[in-house]
């Protein structure tokens, strides 16, 4: 498989960031965009803030055990969250069989039945590339499930990194404003039983490939392609350059690009494709 790496975005009212106050949990709405919360190595997984959006963000990979093992990950995550193990009725039966070969402690719908009737804050520590609760809370705990708050189920984070937002000054340079110090707790909760978020894939596509992914949007600019590399040697990624900049051509040409994401909101092609 070609590398790839997945991006979910979820609305405040599904996932969102907690901040501690004098009056309880609080929603956090001033988080920077990019800011990142945690992130785990194995199995390649971060939670960042997009301006106080939910972001779960996995690492590239490029063989399907890799991938599934974020996306287990990421089950776990929300199962804790929302106190709601997968349904298992939904998934094929490849998925359920392949998972009978995970370590048995780390199964969801046994683990998470405890945490549930637990009252106590459980420290939840990663092992093996799954998450799991535990009763002995330590100091050193970076992270830690609250059950049955009044805002519902809640995994309180130790950052481990400061978080900076961008600002500019009068000249227009760049200046990083503190917004959280490192060891400062944000929290991260449900807001609903149902969490969807919105993907985006993150893809390597060779230059190469890229005139025929395009001719399939029929868009074709091999003319224009050929007159720009007359009397150059033509390799097949060169075209693929060339031919990417014409589509760029293209649609800032025809399109009425009014949306908040800026320019990539343009473009057919996946916005997170890696041209690398």
């Amino acid at each position: 498989m070609p590398r790839i790496g997945f991006e979910w975005q979820f609305q405040r009212n599904e996932l969102r960031f907690l901040a501690d106050s004098k009056d309880g949990w609080q929603t956090e709405d001033a988080l920077p965009s990019k800011g990142r919360v945690c992130y785990w190595q194995d199995p390649g997984i971060a939670i960042e803030s997009d301006g106080g959006d939910v972001e779960i963000i996995t690492d590239s990979v490029t063989t399907w055990a890799a991938l599934r093992r974020q996306l287990v990950f990421i089950g776990e995550l929300i199962s804790l969250l929302t106190g709601r193990s997968p349904d298992t009725a939904k998934l094929p039966a490849t998925f359920l069989r392949s998972g009978e070969q995970e370590d048995e402690e780390t199964t969801g719908n046994r683990r998470l039945s405890r945490t549930r009737t637990s009252a106590k804050t459980q420290a939840v520590r990663v092992a093996q590339g799954h998450l799991k609760t535990h009763d002995d809370v330590q100091p050193t705990d970076g992270l830690r499930f609250v059950p049955g708050t009044n805002v519902g189920n809640i995994i309180t984070v130790s950052l481990a990194a400061p978080i900076k937002r961008c600002d500019f000054d009068f000249a227009g340079n760049p200046v990083m404003t503190p917004v959280y110090a490192k060891g400062d707790v944000l929290a991260l909760t449900a807001g609903r039983d149902l969490v969807h978020g919105t993907a985006q894939a993150t893809l390597d596509v060779p230059l190469a490939e890229l005139p025929a992914r395009l001719g399939v949007l029929g868009f074709d600019p091999s003319a224009q392609v050929g007159a720009w590399l007359r009397g150059r040697h033509q390799t097949a990624n060169l075209i693929g350059f060339v031919t990417l900049i014409q589509y760029m051509l293209w649609v800032f040409a025809h399109q009425n690009l009014t949306s908040g994401d800026g320019p990539k909101a343009g473009f057919a092609l996946l916005p997170r494709t890696n041209l690398r």
